[in-house]
């Protein structure tokens, strides 16, 4: 069952360049908006995150990139979408790559003509211990000027990598401090090698040290790195990816720095017909794009100074109140409770799209109130999305589904079976709903979780080492998206509707205020 879709930006809220290439895109694909919006925000990141740091008050200065997931399934035009936007930045890479090619080769004869200076001076101190013995203190300070004139091997310049290593990544970010990691079909990415050690992330995130030991003798370090990741994947790969390692992607503060939407399929509802030919909103956006990331590059190799953004005096005020805003909102029984780790963040969150925004319409160094609102409504949305899809458990909504499953099953064998009131966790996996009975997928085990948490079986331990479970409510499981529950009601109209009592319920993937809604 697709899950009810909430974000949704809307069109006055988009900073203007942004907001014509999207209409163009979306109008061109039929993709899901959010999907087009987010493959823009990626390219937008990896093309201006090293031009300035945004400097707030107390803190030291954020950086530009962003984490971003996009959940959605096959024939979403995902790989469509991510060439549009990134085709004129990978051209553009290409041609650096060319020019760092000859400036590798003018490297290699500088090289070999210092060492042929530093083989001279060697030989010229030879003699001179023998022949001029007065002459050697002359020859050594030569000789550390020529050592200390080494030509420095060109570093190259990266806008994108592919499934790497975080001590590959680490290697690279320390020659070129800046870098993104894109995918269309990310689903390697997720079980590859760049997210084994989520903890380096988390540091090249924030722009922190990030060190890893090569060797007993070879440390690599960095630094003030900038880094996106924007990567699709299908829901499958990454429910598979959150629920790995003991729920590493949580627990570690990765999914707090994500941006992540599962939005709406438009399978079914596109028309084809509408070629995507020259579009000036699509265009202004891409050529806006390849400046930005022209001014990144000169900024690494120090042609020119990173700027220092800040925010002006009413803008700053309206992101205090609405840090302040976000952190009553995350007590833990509050709206956002369930999500606190993620609402922690969101400061940050807005404070990079706002930089971002501001970079690709303005040229000043202050960042205005407009601008800062526009942000805000994005992150808004975003921990909406963030808040339906993990909640408190980080799960997806076939976990739910089965949960309702289960839930229907043992109430209609109660039903059956009036006097048979219990059931053991041996009879449900050999006579219950056939998808829950292979041991391996352990579907039967978090349903039966799932439901418990939900008060609505109970669990009784016998002697024998048996444990029987019996249902303690009428309602069916309510873990389920509002939107999906009242579809579920829609079609089956003759089932009374209960409201539970319980402050709050999770969602499709999450938490949620279940006193908004009416519920089975």
């Amino acid at each position: 069952m697709q899950p009810s879709f909430r974000y949704q930006v809307k069109p006055d809220r988009y900073p203007d360049t942004l907001g014509r290439a999207v209409d163009d895109v979306v109008k061109a694909t039929g993709a899901p908006r959010p999907l087009v919006e987010c493959a823009a925000l990626g390219a937008l990141a990896v093309a201006g995150q090293s031009i300035a740091r945004v400097q707030r008050p107390g803190l030291p200065g954020t950086p530009l990139g962003l984490f971003i997931f996009v959940v959605a399934e096959s024939g979403e035009r995902k790989s469509t979408v991510d060439a549009i936007f990134r085709r004129d930045l990978q051209e553009l890479e290409a041609r650096w790559m060319a020019e760092h090619d000859g400036a590798q080769h003018q490297n290699a004869a500088q090289v070999i003509a210092w060492n042929e200076q530093v083989k001279g001076l060697k030989a010229e101190i030879r003699r001179a211990a023998v022949r001029r013995p007065e002459s050697i203190q002359e020859l050594q300070r030569q000789l550390e000027r020529v050592l200390a004139g080494r030509p420095v091997k060109p570093a190259q310049p990266r806008l994108f990598y592919d499934d790497i290593s975080p001590r590959a990544l680490l290697e690279g970010m320390q020659q070129w401090p800046a870098g993104g990691v894109f995918s269309p079909e990310g689903a390697r990415h997720l079980t590859g090698q760049t997210m084994r050690d989520l903890e380096t992330l988390c540091l090249l995130w924030g722009g922190e040290m990030a060190r890893v030991e090569r060797s007993r003798t070879t440390l690599i370090e960095t630094i003030d790195t900038s880094l996106t990741i924007s990567v699709m994947v299908q829901s499958k790969a990454f429910k598979q990816f959150c629920q790995s390692k003991d729920e590493m992607a949580r627990s570690s503060g990765f999914l707090s720095r994500c941006l992540v939407i599962n939005p709406e399929s438009t399978q079914g509802t596109r028309t084809s017909g509408v070629a995507l030919g020259n579009r000036d909103g699509l265009d202004n956006f891409l050529a806006r794009l390849r400046e930005l990331a022209e001014e990144s590059r000169a900024t690494i190799k120090g042609e020119r100074s990173r700027r220092k953004l800040f925010f002006s005096e009413s803008a700053q005020d309206e992101l205090d109140s609405y840090v302040n805003k976000s952190e009553s909102g995350s007590l833990v029984d509050a709206k956002y409770g369930a999500i606190r780790d993620w609402v922690s963040k969101s400061g940050e969150h807005v404070t990079r799209l706002a930089g971002l925004f501001h970079l690709l319409e303005s040229s000043g160094d202050e960042i205005g109130e407009d601008i800062l609102k526009k942000a805000i409504a994005w992150v808004e949305d975003f921990k909406g999305e963030h808040l339906r899809l993990f909640g408190s458990f980080g799960v997806f909504v076939e976990d739910y589904e089965d949960a309702n499953t289960l839930s229907k099953w043992l109430r209609k064998k109660r039903d059956n079976y009036p006097a048979r009131a219990t059931w053991t966790v041996r009879e449900l996996r050999q006579y219950g709903p056939v998808f829950m009975r292979a041991k391996s997928n352990g579907r039967l085990e978090r349903a039966l979780e799932n439901l418990r948490e939900n008060n609505i079986i109970s669990f009784h331990s016998l002697s024998n080492g048996v444990e029987l479970c019996y249902l303690r409510r009428d309602w069916d499981f309510i873990r389920l998206d509002p939107q999906v529950v009242k579809e579920i009601s829609d079609r089956e109209a003759n089932i009374n509707r209960r409201k539970p009592q319980a402050k709050a319920h999770t969602g499709a993937f999450g938490l949620m205020d279940s006193s908004k809604y009416d519920l089975l």
